[in-house]
């Protein structure tokens, strides 16, 4: 993790700055890659959560634990031009917005401290779980009562269970095994894990001739927004078998479904930008 510094920490929102990004966040055309990015958001999270957000210091017991269920990222395109090079200050701005019975909805904005430029925003929903069933458990009654000004309104329906595609007969198919390197600490894989398969997978779909306009490798081209659904968890040494196809009509908006024992168990929607970038002037060795 990079340096970072504590702004402001509340049970319901924080302010953290962390400095400069980390020569192993780019990806191999010397970008900062879209599954670094989400850990960085992530990292953010955890800085937070270790210093009273979410009461976390309280809610983390024994047999409980925290998933996300969705989540969606939009990214600035300006965002990619940083790299480890560059002196820069990364400033998150984490809000609690909602929460439900079993479940929390965080926003979070990415700022350049020195400008004042919103180069990111994550939104997504955190639910409380039993981690022996895995089923959601819900939050104690004080928390409830504390936190009872941000129940649920609904405003959020991007986060809202809603039907999802069905993935075409004609979808390029890839597989894959996971790794230990692919865990986090609740053994299963990590939330960025499937953003980065996503990305292999769009290359190998793109340099094989299946998608439209897109005919070279995808890290070349800037991810600009993601929404992602993670509806089951993978493990060591399971085997996935990845979906991904473009929408009919919009080049830009590619899919991806990933299955294990041919089941979904996440889905995510990718909107790239169309011009493909340039090699920076510091990629990775």
């Amino acid at each position: 993790m990079t340096h970072y510094t504590i702004n402001e920490v509340t049970p319901e929102k924080s302010d953290v700055t962390f400095r400069g990004i980390p020569y192993a966040d780019a990806d191999r055309t010397g970008h900062w890659s879209i599954w670094a990015i989400s850990l960085l958001f992530q990292a953010n999270r955890a800085v937070s959560m270790t210093n009273s957000f979410m009461h976390m210091n309280i809610l983390r017991i024994k047999n409980v634990g925290h998933v996300i269920t969705k989540q969606i990222l939009d990214i600035n395109p300006l965002l990619y031009r940083y790299t480890y090079k560059t002196p820069i200050k990364l400033r998150f701005k984490m809000e609690m917005k909602e929460i439900g019975n079993s479940s929390i909805i965080f926003s979070t904005r990415l700022y350049d401290e020195e400008t004042g430029l919103k180069l990111g925003q994550n939104v997504l929903k955190f639910v409380q779980i039993n981690t022996e069933t895995r089923k959601s458990l819900p939050f104690p009654a004080w928390f409830q009562t504390s936190l009872s000004h941000l129940k649920m309104t609904g405003k959020y329906t991007s986060l809202n269970r809603a039907t999802l595609s069905e993935t075409p007969e004609n979808c390029f198919r890839w597989k894959v095994i996971v790794r230990y390197s692919d865990l986090d600490k609740n053994m299963h894989s990590n939330q960025a894990t499937y953003l980065k398969l996503f990305m292999d997978c769009s290359t190998k779909a793109a340099t094989s001739g299946y998608y439209r306009h897109f005919k070279t490798d995808m890290c070349w081209f800037n991810v600009e927004h993601v929404a992602i659904n993670y509806i089951g968890e993978s493990f060591v040494d399971d085997e996935l078998e990845v979906h991904t196809w473009q929408d009919n009509s919009d080049d830009s908006k590619i899919f991806f479904s990933c299955c294990k024992d041919k089941k979904r168990i996440t889905f995510a929607e990718f909107r790239y930008g169309l011009e493909r970038t340039k090699l920076l002037s510091s990629p990775k060795l």
